[in-house]
């Protein structure tokens, strides 16, 4: 598929890659809840030409290769399949193979931006797109064009689209309890996670940077190097590289507070409660349950704080800032964690723990911490379906950015996790655990038209024949739904410990009627004068699942 159009959808990194010679994003808030996002770019003439006959040959109906912009060969036939008309195909070749007049390159611009992918006008959300202007200077080329929105919330739910482009990725607009309002504008992980080689790349690309943000305060303060009134920016010459103000400001975040504005927007907004939004809706719980709040009787506490060493210097701080590497596990260092355990109403126990995230926290001198943005939700969850175990309470970790360093301790903080609690656990034994064909064994006494199958059972690893046994049983299980909240469980006759888990477990719908795929792996001890009996497999289903969004506050967790 062709990749989007490269004038639009420039990141500060990706500037080098596309031969701009100059880069401008500014972003404008306006008190009526307006705003837009300006895009400007200097280009040589020939690469922005590439461009444009890429995009031309595509409308045409051809596909064209996921190759990069630069290294198109437009006068070779073969870049274009054979799904195309041979005519058209041969028409937009031969227009491929000599220059394009201005009027021409402004034409197809244009289309591009009513037509485009990413970037295509939204009016039904209050989104529109519009090619400014075309510029021709010599072999250069200047393009700008503005993507304007009716409101503040449709801008910042947009923000990973749009942002992006520049290197910034989440918003967040607050108000504050001294009067200011606060802008804040994320980078994202290309940039945050390559502070250390942001300078090379700025420098042998050349390029002129900048970023501009027009607010409807006055600027009271920012970290951007420049303010003017109602605007904050930061300006870097490509050919001098970056400076440890930079590369310090890439690591971080850019803030600008401003004088309070009767903002048409109910604050506060943040871009990341939209994602979580989307999150949710693309990822529906596979249990079929309603979110709700919960009720009484859960308990959420701090456990352990931690935050790492060179946390407690300023001066180490700043230079672990900018050597952070692209390894994620090295930007996770620059973290600090709280432990925080949860415990369950007394007649509950956990199902499934998951998207545990910080909605708010400030120190003990009552400036603002937050969560780290990378991954906050998606890959946080643990399952809680041993028949065994005892899980009325759990732990799990939030992430934050590190404090200031004369912060003493997080005063106040403000989460979220999502839990999955049951009743009591309704239980059946099949027998043997064993292979058995074709027949099915019926699971109507726990879940009303359940079926499954033991399609094959395998040994794994080296068992220990005096002391040790393991294997995997294959199962196949049919019916409504609810057959996802099915747990198995082994135990071994003669062993004194038996431990099982569900694995490689997937579910398919086929017309209404549902088909779970899933394996069973149990690994068992016995004492030596014992002997191993036949693997005994259960089937468990929890009763009176509840889904609930668990709203929690810690107070006074010590730093060090």
């Amino acid at each position: 598929m062709l990749r989007c159009f490269m004038f639009l959808c420039l990141s500060i990194i990706a500037v080098v890659m596309a031969g701009c010679s100059e880069y401008t994003r500014e972003v404008s808030i306006n008190a009526d809840g307006s705003c837009s996002v300006r895009t400007e770019i200097l280009q040589d003439r020939k690469q922005f030409e590439q461009q444009l006959i890429w995009w031309k040959g595509y409308r045409a109906g051809e596909a064209v290769q996921e190759t990069p912009v630069q290294q198109v060969v437009v006068e070779e036939e073969d870049e274009f399949e054979d799904a195309a008309p041979a005519k058209e195909k041969e028409k937009t070749i031969a227009s491929a193979k000599a220059a394009m007049s201005e009027d021409e390159l402004k034409k197809i611009a244009a289309d591009f931006v009513v037509n485009g992918f990413s970037f295509k006008t939204d009016k039904e959300n209050g989104i529109v797109i519009t090619l400014d202007s075309i510029a021709f200077e010599g072999d250069m080329v200047r393009v700008c064009a503005t993507r304007s929105y009716k409101t503040v919330d449709s801008m910042v739910n947009d923000s990973e689209r749009v942002l992006g482009e520049s290197g910034l990725d989440r918003i967040r607009i607050y108000e504050n309890e001294n009067g200011t309002t606060s802008y804040v504008f994320y980078w994202g992980a290309d940039i945050r996670r390559q502070p250390s080689t942001l300078a090379e790349k700025l420098r042998l690309g050349g390029a002129k940077v900048s970023v501009k943000l027009n607010l409807p305060g006055k600027v009271v303060s920012s970290n951007l190097p420049l303010i003017e009134g109602n605007s904050a920016s930061i300006i870097v010459e490509g050919a001098k590289g970056a400076d440890e103000k930079l590369i310090e400001l890439a690591c971080r975040k850019i803030r600008v507070d401003t004088e309070k504005v009767e903002l048409k927007a109910e604050l506060p907004i943040d871009s990341r409660e939209y994602k979580l939004a989307a999150h949710r809706a693309a990822n529906h719980d596979k249990y079929g349950l309603q979110l709700t709040r919960a009720g009484e009787g859960f308990v959420v506490e701090p456990v352990d704080v931690k935050v790492p060493e060179y946390a407690f210097s300023q001066k180490e701080r700043a230079a672990m800032a900018r050597i952070v590497t692209t390894s994620s596990r090295a930007y996770e260092e620059n973290a600090a964690r709280i432990e925080t355990r949860i415990f369950v109403p007394e007649d509950r126990r956990l199902f499934t723990l998951s998207d545990w995230r910080i909605i708010r926290a400030v120190d003990d001198k009552v400036r603002l911490v937050e969560e780290p943005d990378d991954d906050f939700f998606g890959g946080y969850s643990n399952t809680f379906n041993s028949a065994d175990e005892d899980t009325r309470k759990s732990t799990f970790t939030l992430r934050m950015e590190l404090p200031e360093a004369d912060a003493k301790s997080i005063s106040m903080l403000e989460g979220s996790v999502v839990a999955v609690t049951r009743g009591p656990w309704k239980r059946i034994n099949v027998g043997e655990a064993a292979a058995n064909g074709n027949k099915e064994i019926s699971l109507e006494e726990i879940l009303p038209g359940a079926k499954m199958k033991i399609t094959s059972v395998e040994s794994t690893g080296q068992d220990d024949a005096e002391r040790s046994k393991s294997a995997s049983v294959n199962i196949i299980v049919t019916g409504p739904a609810e057959i996802n909240r099915l747990t198995f469980d082994i135990s071994v006759e003669g062993a004194y410990s038996t431990s099982s888990y569900n694995y490689m477990d997937g579910t398919n719908e086929e017309d209404g009627h549902y088909v779970r795929n899933l394996t069973v792996s149990y690994h068992s001890w016995k004492k030596r004068e014992k002997t191993f009996g036949k693997p005994v497999l259960d089937v468990l289903y929890p009763s009176d699942l509840k889904r609930e969004e668990v709203f929690f506050t810690l107070r006074n967790c010590d730093l060090y």
